[in-house]
């Protein structure tokens, strides 16, 4: 079997989930001992709600759990500060790649290997991080298609992609773009 394409988990692998509790200690000096185990705690409660709510079958978007993920950690240490909860959530929808990431896209890409992103991300959300860099994308468990309020936008990204892949309990409106639908189980 010839590899064609490799897919990656966006938030961790690809982006640095730390980077928006990072790059916000770097203007407030108030966050500057705290930035590490405040993004430590945010990532554990993000991924926490994340599993809760999948095993419970109470959806909300991935933005949703971030805010909500957020709010427990800025709680957690302290803080209540609305404007640096609405930067941190601002930072989080442009988070750096780790350093190494460009230059091995770019090695897949001179190996003649396409790239594709694996996400639970919101698509206002991967829209902002990944700005064209995939041509792929696999969705499980969610149709945002219909989760998104602009679908034309996510109708458009979808149709551009060269490899989607729909992970999902029933045939959805995203599974229509789908060059493989993967069926599942509850």
């Amino acid at each position: 079997m010839t590899i064609t394409t490799c897919v990656f988990d966006a938030y961790g692998t690809l982006f640095d989930v730390n980077a928006a509790a990072r790059r916000a200690a770097d203007t407030d000096p108030a966050l500057a001992a705290l930035w590490q185990p405040l993004a430590e705690d945010w990532r554990r409660k993000q991924l926490e709600y994340s599993w809760l709510r999948a095993i419970t079958g109470d959806h909300i978007t991935f933005r949703e759990v971030t805010a909500q993920a957020l709010d427990w950690a800025m709680e957690r240490h302290g803080l209540s500060d609305d404007a640096l909860r609405a930067r941190l959530m601002d930072l989080y929808f442009v988070l750096d790649a780790y350093p190494e990431v460009p230059a091995m896209l770019d090695a897949l890409a001179a190996a003649g290997l396409r790239a594709a992103i694996l996400s639970n991300g919101s698509p206002d959300m991967l829209d902002a991080a990944v700005e064209g860099t995939f041509k792929g994308l696999y969705c499980q468990g969610e149709d945002i298609l219909q989760s998104d309020p602009d679908t034309k936008h996510v109708a458009a990204g979808l149709a551009a992609m060269d490899c989607v892949i729909v992970h999902d309990l029933f045939l959805n409106e995203t599974a229509n773009y789908a060059h493989v639908f993967l069926p599942g189980s509850s």
